[in-house]
Parts: C-alpha cells; structure tokens; sequence
C-alpha cells in the first residue's frame, strides 16, 4: 500500500547548484504531498524548481534591488539558469533567486564566513553598519512547499528573489552564527592601528564585502504566496537542534 501511495504523489523537479544542502529540507517540507525528482533524471513531473542565487546579480553593494537589477551574464550560476529552463522547457518552472543561504552543510559565503568565525579570525568593525540579505534553508523548503501547492499563484517561467525580510546587519548575522558555536567570541577591532591590521588580513575585496550593504527585495515573491519569513536571526539563536533536525 505504501508503495503505491508513493506512485500516487505529484512529482516535482528540483534543481539547485551550489545549494544541494537545502535539498533534505525540501525533502521533508514535501514528505506525503510531493516526491522531489532530480534535474535531469527523467519524470512527468509538470513543475520545476529551482533554487538559484542573488550572486547572480552583478552589483557588489546597494539596496533593496529587485530581479530586474542587472547579472553577471557569463556567471556559473547564469548558465545554470538557462541550462534549467532549456532542460524544462515542458514544464512549468520557478527560478527562486535565493540570498546567501544557511543551514546544515551550507556552502558558499556563510560557510567561508562560519569558518572564519570558528578559526577565531573574524573580526567586527565598530560603526560597521553593513547589511546582508539571507535566508534559512528551512524558509526555502516552506517556499518551495508554497509553490507546489499552488504554483499556478507564481506563473511560469518566472524569476523571485528570496530572503528573510530582515536583512541583518553583519555584526548581528555574525554573532548569531557565533552563538551557534558554542556562543564563541568575537572581538572588536577598536584602535586605529587594529583596524588597520584588519584591513590588511582580510584584503581590499574582503573588507568591502564585509562592510558595504548588499540587499534584495522579494516583494514580488511575497505578494504572491502566503508563507511568513523567518529572520535567520532569529533562528539561529532560539531553534531547537535536536536529534530529528536538519
């Protein structure tokens, strides 16, 4: 019986470059309503999804920028996406632009960031007033779950930005990472001479990403699905990382 109730399930593709680790949340989020199909592998699923990035976008700063902001055409993640809608041309297809994704087995920006945290070779810039936009792979997994619930609220062939609606300022996402760890230290480069220094260990490129604001706006995305954002935050300070946690 339970074989057959699997056949039973509507399927649906899901394709995510570089964000792999948020496939056990979708997984879940779609355990008993809908079997997640891998890109390429073959299926009558009628819908596609996938989870590509705001690294696509071309601006390394500004605010609040929406998915007519312009891309790095010959980027990985660019290629991906036309690959994506080429390979689904039959389907109907959703391309969630996600922000700087965390969670489990996270890849990317938040991993290199998480690492240098846990090196205890990160430091915070006083008066840093920088803001990220981000996402949790647990919000991504209720989107997606949203979408195939009713994906013909989205449309097709369509392109959303996704984040927490919180965009956190760089020295609370990095002290909310910092609690995860053991609630470690993170110290402040005060002195002239120590920021200095700061600036000469991480690098011009590094020390712009870490102090200029880089957010995104998902409104369209939201005026659309009815799913609350989770600020990151948050939930990295108040979930309970159980034994039945991703």
């Amino acid at each position: 019986m339970e074989k057959n109730k699997e056949k039973e399930e509507p399927e649906v593709v899901i394709f995510a470059p570089q964000r792999e680790f948020v496939l056990p949340y979708i997984e879940r989020a779609l355990e008993g309503s809908a079997r997640c199909v891998a890109h390429g592998e073959r299926s009558d699923a009628a819908l596609a999804i996938m989870l590509s990035g705001t690294e696509i976008y071309s601006a390394d700063e500004g605010e609040m920028l929406g998915e007519d902001s312009a891309t790095s055409a010959d980027s990985e993640m660019a290629k991906a996406e036309e690959t994506f809608l080429y390979a689904n041309s039959g389907r109907r297809t959703v391309i969630l632009r996600c922000a700087n994704t965390v969670g489990t087995g996270m890849g990317g920006y938040m991993r290199s960031l998480a690492e240098t945290i846990y090196r205890g070779v990160l430091f915070h810039f006083p008066d840093n007033t920088a803001r990220l936009s981000v996402v949790h792979a647990a919000a991504v997994a209720e989107v997606c779950r949203a979408i195939v619930e009713s994906p013909e609220k989205l449309g097709d062939g369509k392109v959303f930005n996704l984040t927490d609606g919180e965009h956190p300022f760089f020295h609370d996402l990095v002290e909310a990472l910092a609690f995860r760890m053991s609630n470690k230290r993170v110290s402040t480069l005060s002195t002239v001479g120590q920021k200095w220094l700061g600036r000469m260990l991480y690098g011009k490129r590094r020390y712009r990403r870490m102090t200029s604001t880089l957010t995104f706006d998902d409104s369209k995305l939201r005026g659309l699905i009815d799913v609350p954002a989770v600020s990151v935050t948050e939930y990295l300070r108040t979930h309970n990382y159980d034994e039945n946690s991703l």
